[in-house]
């Protein structure tokens, strides 16, 4: 049936243009001459005769097609609109997602673009692909209209996520970014740091990436990362996050934590942050004598204090060894510190 209502379509559309002669094979030869002709009809004819050269040539040549189609009349106040209906009876007939999406960037009035485009988006099964023709409208709330919930299906992988996101503007994009990275620390850290990354504002970036930094167990897994993480922050940021990761490693790792400190600007940074990650437990300075030792001797300024911890924590358990690390200080404060362990 369907077949045979096209055909007398082609019957009436080839009879309004049979004072030009037009035949099928004249317009696949010669499109720009069959236009001529059709230009050159009866008002009355005219429609029939662009839409009989338009339908000719859907399948041949699309473009030569809307073109055409931008030949017949378009009516602004009637329901019943044949440019429309021509452009429309184009895009029916094709089955190839990226020759439909050339037709669409074809169309030059805004509504009739986004009809087309949202369409074609809803028939596409590749998200991908989806981002892709969606994003051919500028407008933001036409995108996220026209990508439905592929972003928030299950199923849909974070490159495709990313991808909406990247669509987005303004404060809606970085709150997309972050959405993504909270759903991905736990199984996909890189990504999650990636997303993160993507963030504009510097402030909510740094929230973003701190979720990591602040989560003993992801940094105990991933310190090294961790710590790169921490060197793309800006000058303020790093030092906060350098403070923040060995606060979170010294739970587990206080080698490793006073490593980070090192990380840290100048000598009054790095010994604060010794401070909050070692020289907290005496323990641990007793336990490992050595290791405080060259802690310390990272030191310029803060060398002789830092000594100094080690000396306070000796001088009651050992004072040979108390007396044996005052001799490490500079000779101003080395004589002092011996007197005192004697007194």
């Amino acid at each position: 049936m369907k077949g045979l209502l096209v055909g007398l379509v082609l019957i009436v559309l080839v009879a309004g243009c049979a004072g030009q002669g037009a035949t099928k094979e004249s317009v696949i030869a010669n499109p720009a001459a069959a236009m001529a002709d059709c230009a050159k009809a009866p008002d009355a004819q005219k429609d029939d005769c662009f839409m009989f050269v338009s339908d000719v040539l859907r399948t041949v040549n699309v473009t030569a097609s809307y073109e055409a189609c931008t030949d017949v009349s378009s009516p602004e106040n009637s329901k019943q609109n044949p440019r429309y209906d021509c452009v429309q009876g184009l895009l029916d007939a094709q089955n190839d997602t990226d020759t439909t999406l050339g037709i669409c960037r074809l169309i030059d009035r805004e509504d009739w673009k986004k009809n087309c485009i949202e369409d074609l988006a809803n028939k596409e099964q590749n998200e991908t692909k989806v981002i892709e023709i969606c994003g051919e409208i500028s407008d933001n709330n036409f995108r996220q209209h026209c990508y439905g919930n592929i972003g928030n299906s299950p199923g849909v992988g974070a490159d495709v996520k990313l991808l909406v996101c990247d669509s987005n503007t303004g404060t809606e994009k970085d709150n997309c970014y972050r959405n993504v990275a909270e759903g991905l620390f736990e199984t996909d850290l890189p990504t999650a740091i990636n997303a993160c990354n993507k963030i504009s504002d510097s402030n909510s970036r740094s929230a973003c990436l701190n979720i990591f930094i602040s989560s003993p167990e992801l940094v105990k897994a991933n310190t090294d990362l961790a710590i790169s993480t921490c060197g793309t922050f800006s000058a303020l940021g790093k030092s906060r996050c350098y403070n923040d990761l060995a606060r979170t490693l010294s739970g587990s790792d206080q080698k490793k934590a006073a490593y980070v400190c090192q990380k840290l600007g100048d000598d009054v940074q790095i010994s604060d942050c010794y401070s909050n990650v070692w020289f907290y437990s005496n323990q641990l300075v007793l336990d490992n004598y050595d290791y405080s030792v060259s802690m310390c001797n990272v030191l310029t300024l803060k060398r002789d204090s830092c000594l100094n911890n080690i000396v306070s924590v000796f001088i009651d358990v050992d004072r040979a060894k108390a007396e044996a690390t005052c001799l490490l200080m500079s000779a101003a404060s080395s004589q002092n510190c011996v007197n005192g362990v004697h007194r």
